[in-house]
């Protein structure tokens, strides 16, 4: 384990720090950092950017992968990296594509700099496959580590996606292990 970074998860709209994903994460890395976030965006980037105040690896779960990036826009010194879970950078629903969202989420992307793998599902209900696309067109192309599709739903709750989370996180950790700790 990598002593310098905390590993931090952050969840998604209908999940919590009790969820499936933030349990199966701290089976696995007892150390891992899952705070409560609320359904806001902006409450949420409020609570986070108190929360990290040391460079981190996070792992970003639908609106917590949107909470991840909008973190790495505003305080990119406070991520070293990031695993990304279909992120939420679109939406099927029509009531989530009002033009304020559609304007943040066209606007974000991954800087240079923060190695980041991506995780989306090829059948996602929720997140368009066509939106992780855009972010990963309008990323550098070294940001982007990996951009990983997986057979499964929005959830990403089959073995596949859970392997390639868990194999994204290790990926992940061993680049950013040379990168200071300290702001």
């Amino acid at each position: 384990m990598n002593e310098h970074h905390p590993l931090y998860f952050f969840h998604g709209l209908e999940s919590s720090p009790e969820g499936f994903r933030a349990n199966y994460l701290r089976e696995r890395y007892p150390e891992i950092r899952v705070p409560a976030l609320p359904k806001d965006p902006r409450e949420r980037h409020r609570i986070l950017l108190a929360e990290l105040t040391e460079p981190a690896l996070v792992v970003g779960s639908s609106l917590g992968g949107l909470s991840a990036l909008m973190m790495v826009r505003d305080v990119p010194r406070r991520i070293a990296g990031m695993v990304l879970l279909a992120p939420a950078v679109g939406f099927h629903d029509a009531t989530y594509r009002t033009p304020e969202v559609l304007a943040l989420v066209s606007s974000l992307a991954i800087p240079p700099g923060i190695p980041t793998v991506i995780i989306a599902a090829t059948r996602d209900e929720v997140i368009p496959l066509e939106a992780i696309e855009r972010l990963v067109a309008r990323s550098p192309e070294a940001a982007v580590r990996d951009f990983v599709k997986v057979d499964d739903q929005h959830r990403l709750h089959s073995e596949a996606a859970l392997s390639a989370m868990l194999a994204a996180i290790e990926q992940v950790r061993a680049e950013v292990q040379d990168v200071p700790a300290n702001l």
